[in-house]
């Protein structure tokens, strides 16, 4: 065999101008018969969601007063400043959720399509924010911005018991 049809061999069956043929991705069926996504794609989509759950709660646990807990079992983590929620992830999903600092804002983020309808939180300005589609940096921003529209919704006297906030950069809470 010569050293051209050993690497061809090596890299794959050949196909018409020299591109592999990549064996087909397994699908997995559902119940109804429908496929799933590949196990390939769930795989990442996994770690992707483990990344990202260790960004949100590194960066919870350096907010004042932030406390991790987890009220619907353990797959669910929710922070909270001053015992109300600010933010929520669940493991193995596709996003955070976090305090907006009204409906008008909420909406305005799931028009331009920058974050989705919370599940599970659908009044009250709640949106959930995609790991495909927000850096790490904003959803830092993000989880910041619904810490202080949380805290500042508390009663004085909570307030009084936290730890000084963070300081503000340069942008109001919720824009």
């Amino acid at each position: 065999m010569s050293d051209r049809n050993t690497n061809a061999a090596n890299r794959g069956h050949q196909h018409g101008h020299g591109s592999p043929i990549l064996p087909p991705v397994p699908q997995i069926k559902t119940g109804d018969g429908s496929a799933a996504r590949p196990l390939a794609f769930r795989c990442m989509q996994t770690t992707l969601s483990a990344m990202f759950a260790h960004v949100i709660d590194t960066h919870c646990a350096t907010l004042p007063g932030a406390v991790a807990e987890q009220p619907f079992g353990p797959d669910t983590q929710v922070w909270k400043v001053g015992g109300r929620m600010f933010a929520a992830h669940t493991r193995g999903a596709n996003g955070v959720s976090v305090k907006c600092a009204d409906g008008a804002a909420a909406q305005k983020l799931i028009q331009t399509r920058k974050a989705i309808s919370a599940p599970y939180l659908k009044r009250g300005g709640w949106v959930m924010f995609l790991w495909e589609n927000t850096p790490p940096e904003e959803l830092r921003r993000r989880l910041t911005d619904s810490y202080l529209i949380v805290r500042g919704g508390l009663p004085c006297e909570r307030q009084a018991e936290l730890p000084p906030p963070p300081p503000m950069r340069g942008r109001a809470a919720g824009a």
